[in-house]
């Protein structure tokens, strides 16, 4: 990739993110132009574009993004050497004006943990109530959720159908459907614990089955046998 720079015009920072980064990787190492481009100017324009989370838009160019602001120039990949650890190289960068802690975008594949709740209630005017919190690695089927809880506590014990599409959860805790009563299991994704004075709507139902459903730290999560 080459750049032309005119020695008789500042070099702009403007448009995309993704254009920005570039020229500043290209700059750190072209110590002969320091006085034509503004270093300050231009970071914090890059600084600007920056999401809520404190990240840049996906994971890709926020990586690319961070290595541009940590004043690396494209010079330093040559110097990379990915059979070996190089303490010189610490894994965080500390920037300043730039949000600390990159949080997690929802599309990411991150392996920590997360902590959850599980309710069950029982009858239209909620007889039983029983709450566990449960914790398990992110973006975890609501299933397998399922499979802990029944472990931990028998009252989430559970009988399903196995179908193409996934699981159909038919008994919980002892109560099975009754098509012919209207009675069923309804489930919930919700974003507090579940307030028996004030039950969700059915807006709050989960859109997709239980194989489908992962889970989110903070998630709760409510299985309510009612009359429809």
């Amino acid at each position: 990739m080459t750049f032309t720079i005119e020695r008789h015009y500042d070099i702009k920072f403007m448009g995309a993110v993704s254009s920005n980064f570039t020229k500043i990787l290209a700059l750190h190492d072209a110590h002969d132009i320091n006085a034509l481009w503004n270093k300050t100017a231009a970071v914090s324009f890059i600084e600007s574009k920056q999401d809520p989370d404190g990240a840049f838009t996906d994971p890709g160019l926020t990586a690319e993004v961070i290595l541009a602001l940590s004043s690396k120039g494209l010079g330093a990949i040559r110097n990379l050497d990915c059979g070996k650890l190089d303490t010189d190289y610490e894994n965080h960068v500390d920037l300043d004006g730039l949000t600390k802690s990159l949080q997690y975008h929802g599309n990411d594949s991150d392996p920590r943990n997360v902590t959850i709740t599980y309710t069950l209630w029982v009858g239209t005017n909620i007889t039983e109530n029983y709450t566990l919190a449960i914790t398990a690695p992110r973006n975890s089927s609501f299933y397998n959720i399922m499979q802990m809880a029944m472990e931990a506590d028998p009252k989430f014990s559970f009988e399903a159908s196995e179908w193409p599409n996934g699981h159909y959860v038919h008994t919980l805790a002892g109560y099975k459907e009754e098509p012919m009563g209207y009675h069923y299991w309804l489930l919930y994704r919700l974003p507090e614990v579940p307030d028996p004075l004030a039950p969700p709507a059915n807006h709050m139902v989960a859109p997709v089955g239980v194989d489908d459903l992962l889970i989110e730290e903070g998630d709760h999560y409510l299985f309510w046998y009612k009359k429809l």
